[in-house]
């Protein structure tokens, strides 16, 4: 019988040789993977490009539709001041044009476009922010678990996928049409004066709604480890606790422009 003999040398290079680690794929990769909603978006381990780079994507997108359409955003504002003005019976003609005036000229115009500018921004890395954070408080005390923050960071900024198509569609159609009254969802059906109702629908967007929980649904069972059912869960109950709140500040907003406009 012949044996095979291994140097010392030998057998200390088998054993001490690094293991081949998957990184996984590549941040934009896995930016296309979460829109097409593949599990292999959100597979474990990640690296920091891995939610960073997807999340810079999304917002660029929505600061140059932004800047694009600010002078749109600034004349919807003012229209909508207007209405609520002029509505008002409290106040005479010349109180209407004077409260208009203060309200939307000169710097107050640029404030309106530049605050809607920031806030397609801000929003969506504050939204990500919370989301991620009661999602924690749900599955770590509501459901037991032992999940960590940055996991579900992760899944919140790579789930924002699908608003850059929104951001791309949004401003074609908005620039189209010379109004960014412009909706991917259920608030289509109602006029721009619907009030709180058409606000409220507003929430149920193609894109920023249905895709984007889609794309958690797939990818909260991967980065928790958790079992599908309870991690799906948890991820209802967070979407729900947000469309809860969406119609309170709908109702809340259909209020104020109420008793602004000198309603009952």
């Amino acid at each position: 019988m012949n044996e095979t003999h291994s140097s010392p040398g030998d057998s200390e290079a088998r054993f001490s040789a690094p293991a081949h680690t998957d990184s996984g794929p590549s941040p934009v990769t896995r930016f296309f993977r979460a829109i097409g909603l593949s599990p292999e978006a959100y597979r474990l381990p990640y690296r920091r490009s891995d939610w960073l780079v997807p999340l810079l994507i999304v917002l660029l997108l929505h600061l140059g539709s932004g800047i694009v359409l600010r002078d749109l955003f600034v004349q919807a504002q003012i229209e909508q001041v207007r209405a609520m003005l002029e509505s008002n019976p409290r106040l005479s003609a010349e109180q209407k044009e004077e409260a208009i005036e203060q309200m939307t000229g000169g710097t107050a115009a640029d404030r309106m476009g530049w605050g809607a500018v920031a806030g397609s921004v801000v929003m969506p890395v504050i939204g990500a922010l919370l989301g991620a954070a009661v999602l924690l408080l749900i599955l770590n005390f509501g459901a037991g678990g032992s999940v960590r923050y940055g996991p579900l960071w992760f899944l919140m900024t790579l789930s924002l996928a699908p608003t850059a198509i929104h951001s791309v569609l949004f401003t074609i159609l908005s620039l189209s049409r010379g109004s960014v009254e412009v909706a991917f969802g259920p608030a289509a059906l109602l006029p721009s004066d619907a009030g709180w109702i058409r606000t409220f629908l507003q929430t149920f967007d193609f894109f920023g709604f249905f895709w984007v929980f889609a794309t958690q649904y797939v990818g909260v069972p991967v980065v928790t480890g958790l079992r599908p059912r309870k991690a799906r869960t948890g991820l209802v109950i967070l979407w729900i606790a947000y469309v809860l709140f969406a119609l309170l500040g709908a109702l809340a907003s259909g209020c104020a422009m109420t008793m602004g406009g000198g309603g009952a």
